[in-house]
């Protein structure tokens, strides 16, 4: 039978004690969160039933944060991009020439202004210009 006792165990003999979980604890539960949520989103992109409506839901979110030349091909590729190199890979995401050109294309498409923001944004992630607090979780945040 399983204990229900939420009293503390002592630390895994081979894992030892888990110091981050109260400090990291809701930083890793939005991780999940935002992984499930992408599963059932690669899910509807690549399922042929569901993919016009994936791609009509995609092209209904425009988030300020993002740069005006980002639409909803963008986010098809990012999802296809995290599916094929991993949550939180930024740097292989990023490296990949076919997603690369996907965004370029989108940024040339948006006007001179959006070009130059966007191979700014190139450069600055080339320099090792990128980060943030370190959760535990790798470089993308959620």
């Amino acid at each position: 039978q399983r204990s229900t006792s939420l009293a503390p165990r002592p630390p895994d003999p081979l894992v030892g004690e888990w110091t981050k979980c109260k400090q990291l604890g809701r930083s890793w539960a939005r991780r999940l969160e935002v992984l499930d949520k992408l599963n059932r989103a690669i899910d509807k992109c690549m399922a042929e039933e569901t993919q016009d409506a994936a791609m009509e839901a995609m092209a209904a979110l425009k988030d300020p944060k993002l740069p005006a030349w980002w639409d909803h091909e963008c986010d098809f590729f990012l999802l296809y991009g995290v599916h094929k190199h991993g949550f939180g890979n930024y740097d292989s995401i990023r490296a990949d020439h076919e997603l690369l050109s996907v965004f370029a294309t989108a940024a040339r498409n948006a006007g001179a202004e959006a070009e130059e923001q966007f191979l700014a944004s190139v450069k600055v992630a080339d320099a090792g210009i990128v980060g943030g607090d370190d959760d535990g979780c790798g470089p993308l945040k959620s």
